[in-house]
């Protein structure tokens, strides 16, 4: 084990606060959020567009060049972030009470215990 590692674990330890509610009240809440975004997103840019940047570029270039940078966007943002939210969202997921690792625990010991049946029958 590297000494990032041991770094990582010591300082990001977690600890359980309570059954989960806490927790699916940020979910839900985050979530609805994401439908805000997009109308969020066209006023700053409206914004940034009519105070700052009408001067230097017309309205249809500037349409064109926000939607490409933010197609650039989206693709980084799938390409390199999600892959790492995904895997930290299983990796918690499987920590923190899944009922399927105990299951998983049982039935790694049950295999032990077969294969060592089946060594000692040879």
């Amino acid at each position: 084990m590297s000494i990032f590692t041991k770094i990582y674990q010591l300082v990001m330890k977690q600890y359980r606060i309570d059954t989960g509610q806490f927790g699916g009240l940020i979910a839900v809440f985050s979530s609805s959020l994401v439908i805000l975004s997009p109308f969020s997103f066209i006023g700053i840019l409206a914004l940034n567009y009519d105070r700052y940047i009408k001067y230097w570029v017309d309205l249809n270039t500037f349409i064109f060049i926000s939607a490409v940078l933010f197609i650039i966007y989206e693709w980084i943002f799938f390409i390199f972030v999600y892959p790492s939210m995904v895997r930290f969202g299983n990796r918690q997921t499987y920590e923190h009470d899944n009922p399927m690792k105990k299951e998983f625990e049982e039935i790694k010991a049950t295999l032990k215990n077969i294969e060592s049946q089946l060594n000692n029958r040879s």
